[in-house]
């Protein structure tokens, strides 16, 4: 294939790779997979709106 042809479809596969990074990194922002939202779900992790999971741990029993 002549060198020239293989640049422009080099360049026409990297330019696609850009709108296609910047499209996912979109859908992050947007929460939704282009126009689709996505479906909220309970998770285990969120700990009723609070940023960090807390957890209590139970005081050691006293020795007799």
């Amino acid at each position: 294939m002549p060198e020239n042809i293989q640049k422009i479809i080099k360049n026409i596969l990297r330019d696609i790779q850009v709108e296609l990074t910047d499209e996912f990194d979109r859908n992050f922002e947007r929460q939704a997979f282009f126009s689709q939202a996505w479906q909220r779900r309970k998770s285990p992790v969120r700990n009723q709106g609070r940023a960090i999971l807390t957890v209590r741990i139970p005081p050691e029993p006293k020795p007799f």
